[in-house]
This record gives C-alpha cells, structure tokens and sequence, in this order.
C-alpha cells in the first residue's frame, strides 16, 4: 500500500504509470508535482482524497474498469482535463471531486446507479463549466431518477448540456 503524500514535491514528476497491484491511490500521493499525464492499472479500485488534485495541465485521465471509488476533491483544480468516463464499476463520486475543473467537455456516466456527489462537478462563484454533453447509459427516466438520488446539479455552463441517453436525448439549458 502507497501512503499519503507519498512522491511530494517532486518537482520533476511528469508522468504517472501505476499497476494494477496498486488497489488505491493514497490521498494526496502526487502532491505538488507537476503531472501531465497519468496511468492508472486495471486493478486499481479507489481513488483517494485530493489524490490528483492542483495539476493544472493534466488534459485526460483514462480510469481502469476497476474503479469503485472517487475520493473527495480528487481531482480538484485539474484546469485542463477536457473529459472524464466513469466505468461500470464506479459505485462512489465524492463531493468536489471534479471541482473547478472548468475545461471539461465531456463526462460518459456507464453505471446509472452510481453515487454522484451534488457538488462533484462545482466551480467557483462568477466561473462557468465547459460541459457540453454527458452519455449516460441509461434511459431518459433513469437519467431524472439519476438527478433526483443524487440531487444532481450542473455547475453554471457556457452552452446548453446535451445528455445522450439510451433511449434519446435531453437538453438542459444554459445557466
């Protein structure tokens, strides 16, 4: 098991390749390091508190079907991250995980029952979200029982969101 902070302040960490033997990634392990590019291994099931949090030229994260959980403010500030998919597995998505992260376009939700924090996609006040489309896997009604559960809320956006479910689409105007 990795501990908390565990490559801190390495200044010349650029890229991340962890295995699947690896089952969580600790909070906070890549604190102020300067990572652009992230591997995570099939295997890995959790996602730590601020894990990946202040990497403002991190563009993508491709998470390995084995995720369960998301921790808190994971990938908090990640300015340049453009997409997110969740896999099947995800079960969790904690409070701000995703928070101010303001270039995202995309967001593919494969398990409609997934946990998704209300606060999980915020931004900060007079800020708006890029999100512009979510693929959902599942029906337009899963999608508004999704909303409700989780007291699902979009952060203000620069454009309508398209959600693209299985059975149609919904749009969710401009705010």
């Amino acid at each position: 098991m990795l501990g908390a902070r565990l490559f801190e302040d390495c200044h010349s960490l650029s890229s991340v390749t962890l295995p699947g033997s690896v089952k969580e990634v600790p909070q906070e392990a890549f604190y102020n390091c300067p990572i652009t590019e992230v591997t995570l291994g099939e295997g890995i099931e959790s996602i730590g508190e601020e894990a990946f949090s202040w990497k403002r030229n991190l563009k993508n994260i491709t998470l390995p079907e084995s995720v369960k959980t998301i921790g808190k403010s994971a990938f908090a500030e990640s300015q340049a991250l453009q997409w997110i998919a969740f896999p099947k597995k995800v079960e969790e998505v904690e409070e701000k995980a995703f928070y101010n992260c303001t270039a995202i376009k995309t967001i593919i939700i494969n398990n409609p029952m997934m946990k998704l924090s209300s606060s999980a996609f915020s931004v900060r006040a007079f800020t708006a979200s890029s999100i512009s489309e979510i693929y959902f896997e599942g029906t337009r009604e899963q999608w508004e029982n999704f909303e409700i559960e989780n007291e699902f809320k979009l952060p203000p956006t620069r454009t309508d969101v398209i959600v693209h479910c299985t059975d149609g689409e919904i749009t969710i105007q401009k705010r």
